[in-house]
C-alpha cells in the first residue's frame, strides 16, 4: 500500500517518505501498556533484532 487516502501530516511514514526512506509502521488496537506488553512485546523486539541471512539482497 503507497497511500492510505488522505493527508498524515507528521506521521512516522510522511517523515519516512519525506527522507526517501522505507519504512513499515504497525497500528496497534488501543490497549494499556500492561496489555500491550504481554501480548506484543516479544514479537516486536524479535523483529527489531532481525537480519537478513548473508547473500540476501533486502530489495
Amino acid at each position: 500500500m503507497t497511500s492510505v487516502g488522505y493527508e498524515t501530516p507528521g506521521s512516522f511514514g510522511s517523515w519516512c517518505a519525506d527522507l526517501n526512506l522505507h519504512c513499515i509502521t504497525a497500528e496497534f488496537p488501543p490497549v494499556s501498556a500492561d496489555e500491550a506488553s504481554e501480548k506484543y512485546l516479544l514479537a516486536m523486539s524479535n523483529l527489531l533484532r532481525w537480519h537478513p541471512k548473508d547473500g540476501v539482497d533486502p530489495s
